[in-house]
């Protein structure tokens, strides 16, 4: 018993050295200036060799102390004995197991001085180096090797630098180093140059800091911020930072606000002129008369008709109005140019927008042949127009009228825009431009739509009812009509066509599709349906969800089917084709009335070996000349002698003709609906 006594006391007494310690922490690095940083510094206990004793002994009084109450032991101790042992050895286990969590050396408890000064030698036996003064600011703990040596060559490189120079060097001057750190080309960063300021204890070295802190601004409402938290400054260094900041009208309104007028503002004022409008620097001018050439300023703010407008009202008529209207011609709509025509009259500036006018012209997609009629109206004596016989022209053009531009018929009937060769548009991105509003924008060969193109308005030959506007021929052309495989589409897309065309009507195989959504297949001949047509009805989705074949060879019998189909009888379709039919009837009886009253027939002999004689018309009626694709046409009708008929009639277009017909009216009236009539 007096032994197992014994032993408890001892385990009591070396219960404090159950324990060893260690180092643990995140990040060990050596900073600029010398000194060791480790962040987040603990403690770690871990269990000594008394510690492992006393598990031995917990153990050991266990068995002894069971085998003693059992009785199975030569070693026979009392009950007393074993229990005794058994206390001792609990006992001495849990202060050997007791957990003792990590210490960290933020946390400032009871024994903290021990656990800091253990910390410090085994970091300083670990890294073999001694420490002269150490610091523990946060969880971030600071090591200087040699006070003396640091010092020296001490930075300030972020702000904790600031906070490491406190900790080891609070009575002495850091006027050296943060004087160094001034002479560096390197900036300084705000928050560093606040505290250097409150670190500092040399006044003109905190002016200094103070200076190169609002210097750092970023805007002049900030500058303006900065420098009222350091009012010492003086007023001139102030206005003189506040320059860069000054670079539009509202900038200079919130400097001369804040500042008040400086010995910088004509400066400013020549800074900010080229961004300043109109208005603003009237405002200027009035102000500061002298300060700048306000006209020369104001020239470049002309951007527009309006801009333009505002300059006259300040300056009145000026010896560059006519650079202005060049220098903004590009903006200005015909209109406008008109109007500028009407201040100026026999002047340099009348020039300038007869120039402009022109050029106007070369650019516009749409009304070309209004504007050209209006330019000529306006400008009869113009100075930008090359006449040759019948055509005008405008743009650039040698001796030979080779050269890029606008031809136009002097009865203006249509234009053409694009590369001429001897007078005669030739250009595979040529323009076409008819009075009737048709446009033609593809390859053009001798003056007439040749090859790819696509044309706008109401362009196809019997087919009907065409939208108002017309529609849209993507395809080839030939001799000026559609001519081939191509795609026609109205102008609200709600009819569509592809298949093949021929003398600017369907003509073989092709597809109709009908505002109804049924897409009429087969054979079209003259602009209408000929033969069987294979009617289809087109979901939304592609699929075809009705069909229905029939015959038809006309309008009529084709949107009988199409009622057939869809059980509903377009009666606003068909009326709208018949009363098309009916006028381009009309028309061409009444076209047919014009040629008999004002053709001039030319008899043409044409020898014993042909019994016949041909009369063609060389003059075509001006009043509706525009209708005709291109100019020259001549219509050449023969009367046989003899045979089935006394006479028979055809009609001739370039290298087109029709069949014959048995008197001239129909063959006049065939003309005039299928080559004349847009």
């Amino acid at each position: 018993m007096r032994a197992s006594v014994l032993l408890y006391l001892f385990l009591l007494w070396s219960s404090s050295s159950c324990f060893t310690y260690k180092n643990t922490y995140s990040r060990s690095t050596v900073i600029a200036n010398g000194v060791h940083r480790v962040e987040d510094p603990q403690t770690r206990p871990r269990m000594s060799a008394f510690g492992y004793l006393s598990y031995f002994a917990y153990v050991g009084g266990i068995t002894a102390g069971a085998l003693a109450l059992t009785g199975n032991t030569d070693l026979a101790l009392p009950v007393g004995g074993g229990l005794g042992a058994v206390a001792i050895g609990s006992v001495a286990y849990l202060q050997a197991k007791k957990q003792v969590p990590d210490q960290p050396l933020s946390t400032r408890t009871q024994g903290w001085q021990k656990l800091y000064n253990g910390f410090v030698s085994r970091y300083a036996r670990d890294k073999k180096q001694s420490f002269e003064k150490t610091a523990l600011l946060g969880d971030v703990l600071y090591l200087n090797p040699d006070l003396n040596v640091n010092y020296e060559k001490f930075q300030f490189i972020t702000v904790e630098d600031v906070a490491v120079y406190r900790a080891f060097y609070a009575n002495r001057s850091p006027k050296v180093a943060i004087d160094r750190k001034l002479a560096s080309s390197l900036g300084i960063a705000d928050d560093l140059l606040v505290e250097l300021i409150k670190l500092s204890d040399n006044r003109p070295q905190i002016a200094q800091l103070q200076q190169r802190f609002v210097q750092n601004a970023q805007s002049m409402r900030e500058l303006q911020e900065r420098s009222g938290q350091y009012p010492g400054l003086a007023a001139a260094e102030v206005q003189k930072m506040a320059i860069p900041f000054v670079k539009t009208f509202q900038d200079f309104e919130f400097y001369q606000k804040w500042l008040g007028k400086t010995p910088f503002d004509t400066d400013l004022i020549r800074q900010i002129g080229p961004s300043c409008r109109l208005s603003e620097l009237k405002q200027l001018r009035a102000a500061y008369p002298n300060a700048t050439d306000y006209q020369a300023l104001a020239r470049q703010q002309v951007k527009d008709f309006h801009s333009l407008e505002a300059f006259w009202n300040e300056w009145k008529t000026t010896p560059h109005d006519a650079k202005l209207i060049i220098q903004i011609e590009s903006t200005l709509t015909f209109d406008q140019l008109m109007r500028l025509k009407d201040r100026y009259v026999a002047t340099d500036p009348a020039q300038a927008i007869e120039y402009a006018a022109a050029n106007h012209i070369y650019r516009a997609e749409i009304n070309v042949i209004q504007l050209l009629k209006r330019f000529q109206e306006v400008f009869p004596n113009t100075k930008q127009i090359i006449r040759r016989g019948q055509y005008n022209y405008l743009g650039v053009f040698n001796g030979r009228y080779d050269g890029q531009g606008i031809g136009w018929h002097q009865n203006l009937s249509e234009a053409y825009r694009g590369q001429f060769t001897n007078g005669i548009l030739n250009d595979p991105k040529g323009q076409i431009y008819f009075r009737n509003g048709v446009q033609y924008k593809g390859q053009v060969v001798e003056g007439k739509p040749h090859g790819q193109g696509i044309g706008y308005g109401r362009m196809l030959d019997n087919f009907v009812p065409e939208c108002e506007g017309g529609g849209r021929y993507e395809g080839p052309w030939k001799n000026g009509l559609p001519d081939g495989y191509g795609k026609y589409y109205d102008c609200k897309d709600e009819l569509w066509y592809e298949g093949y065309f021929k003398d600017g009507g369907f003509h073989g195989q092709g597809t109709l599709r009908l505002p109804s959504r049924i897409r009429a297949t087969g054979e079209y001949a003259d602009g209408k349906p000929k033969g069987l047509m294979k009617l289809e009805i087109w979901t939304l989705m592609g699929i075809i969800s009705e069909k229905l074949n029939g015959e038809a060879n006309s309008w009529d019998e084709l949107f009988t089917l199409e009622a057939k189909l869809s059980g509903t009888w377009n009666e606003g379709w068909v009326q709208a084709q018949r009363q098309a039919e009916l006028s381009k009837q009309k028309k061409a009886r009444k076209m047919v009335k014009e040629i008999e009253k004002v053709a001039d027939y030319t008899k043409m002999d044409k020898g014993s070996n042909c019994p016949c004689e041909q009369y063609v018309i060389e003059k075509i009626p001006t009043s509706w000349g525009d209708q005709i694709f291109g100019q020259g046409t001549k219509l050449t009708v023969e009367t046989r002698k003899g045979g089935d008929f006394k006479s028979r009639w055809k009609w001739t277009f370039g290298s087109d003709e029709s069949g014959w017909f048995t008197n001239a009216d129909d063959a006049m009236a065939d003309f005039a609906r299928k080559k004349l009539i847009r």
